[in-house]
């Protein structure tokens, strides 16, 4: 027969589990938002950059304009994370 303590225990570990998915979730829900942000803008840099014969500076600029944008989300995110 378990006792009350045990009962706790379980309980506890469940939600430390819980807690460790959700947390786990979140870093690779982040990772993704930054890799796909950040690719896209590399794209249409390069694609810009072709279409209009230039040096790589479209390049340069849409990375920093989806490193900017991937901030932004991660901050966002973040926010309405720590908000629940």
């Amino acid at each position: 027969m378990k006792n009350k303590n045990d009962i706790k225990g379980e309980k506890n570990n469940k939600n430390s589990k819980s807690e460790l998915v959700v947390a786990l979730s979140l870093v690779t829900h982040l990772g993704v938002i930054m890799f796909i942000t950040i690719g896209i803008s590399l794209a249409i840099g390069y694609f810009l950059d072709i279409w209009l014969h230039t040096t790589p500076i479209f390049i340069i600029i849409f990375i920093f304009i989806g490193l900017g944008a991937s901030i932004r989300n991660m901050y966002i995110m973040l926010t309405k994370s720590f908000k629940k």
